[in-house]
């Protein structure tokens, strides 16, 4: 009596149909874990410190009583840093928009690692601008949230 195994069509067709049914499970998986993990995480928005500012320093305040407002600021864990104070108009698209004639100096301040994106795998900075005029008195200010790499 002969014997034969079937070494054709049967069992190859086994192994691309497994592979197959693997890699699109994988493909599946990989969406759902991007997807629930790719939301944007932040600690503090620029409207919490818009209300902070408004709530805590006046127009008119001092140079020094706006620095004392930034070095004073503490949210959870996160700390504003005062860059520094410069004479003169901030160049480029840091002028105040409307009161730019007015600005005789600005302090620069920032709060780091504002935020997170798993998705687009940045980490967020916050930068505050704070205008002043004739006086050293504070006129205005402004505040961006920017992702870096």
């Amino acid at each position: 009596m002969r014997t034969s195994r079937c070494v054709g069509s049967d069992s190859a067709g086994v192994r691309p149909a497994i592979f197959h049914s693997f890699f699109v499970g994988a493909a599946i998986t990989l969406v759902l874990v991007m997807s629930s993990c790719g939301q944007q995480e932040m600690k503090v928005t620029d409207k919490q410190i818009d209300e902070l500012i408004k709530k805590e320093l006046p127009i008119g305040a001092s140079k020094s009583q706006v620095i004392a407002f930034v070095e004073s600021v503490k949210l959870d864990s996160l700390k504003v840093i005062n860059y520094g104070y410069n004479v003169g108009k901030p160049g480029g698209t840091d002028g105040l928009e409307g009161r730019q004639h007015e600005v005789t100096g600005y302090l620069v301040a920032g709060i780091p690692k504002v935020g997170r994106s798993d998705r687009q795998f940045q980490v967020y900075n916050m930068r505050i601008l704070f205008y002043f005029g004739e006086g050293d008195r504070f006129i205005g200010y402004r505040i961006e949230t920017r992702g870096d790499w």
